[in-house]
């Protein structure tokens, strides 16, 4: 197990963001504002640039640029909404924003669905359980 903590400040382009507004407080940078279809400025768990898209409703995600119904490909299976984006975990891509079930508490933890790193961070800084 382990994880707790660390993680900031990688080189992978992510920046703490001001407060104002929606959206995540851990945004990729985008030379030249990077609307919807531009190639983030982080990778992936295979390791190729991610994509920047929106949903039918205008919400935008992240995803591996390899996950892909047409082609039946599903690439490393990367994906993570903007508004739910976190600091880097240990596999070095963008933790998630969760929720406790029993109060609400939000927290950040590693995004990967099996063989993650363990990555978790309560989103005020906060200790406890």
């Amino acid at each position: 197990g382990g994880g707790g903590g660390g993680g900031r400040g990688n080189g992978q382009g992510f920046a703490r963001g001001g407060g104002s507004g929606s959206g995540s407080a851990f945004m990729p940078g985008f030379g030249g504002g990077g609307g919807v279809d531009a190639v983030g400025d982080f990778s992936c768990y295979c390791g190729h640039p991610v994509k920047r898209l929106a949903d039918r409703t205008g919400r935008v995600f992240f995803k591996c640029r390899d996950n892909d119904r047409q082609r039946n490909s599903e690439g490393c299976g990367f994906f993570v909404y903007e508004d739910e984006m976190g600091p880097p975990c240990g596999c070095n891509v963008p933790s998630r924003l969760l929720h406790t079930k029993a109060e609400g508490r939000p927290f950040y933890k590693c995004n990967r669905r099996s063989d993650d790193c363990g990555f978790f961070e309560w989103q005020d800084g906060g200790g406890g359980g």
